[in-house]
């Protein structure tokens, strides 16, 4: 973007010089994900939060372990 023209670039990367005066209008691009803080209340995110916040290394590192005794011992 200069005083002139804008870059476009397209999601295989291929670029695109516009002259400014060819351009109706630019919008913010639009994200796919949904707004965070409408998906769930208040309350759920802060609590979903603080699980994700408590899980640690260790804690993964021994699920992934008992899952692989698991699976190596038939599942029992």
């Amino acid at each position: 973007d200069d005083n002139s023209s804008i870059v476009l670039v397209s999601p295989d990367e291929k670029e695109t010089k516009l002259n400014k005066d060819q351009v109706l209008s630019i919008s913010p691009p639009v994200s796919a994900m949904p707004p965070l803080g409408l998906t769930l209340p208040a309350s759920d995110l802060r609590d979903l939060i603080a699980f994700l916040k408590s899980r640690n290394k260790e804690d993964l590192i021994s699920l992934k372990k008992e899952k692989s005794l698991k699976i190596s011992h038939g599942g029992k």
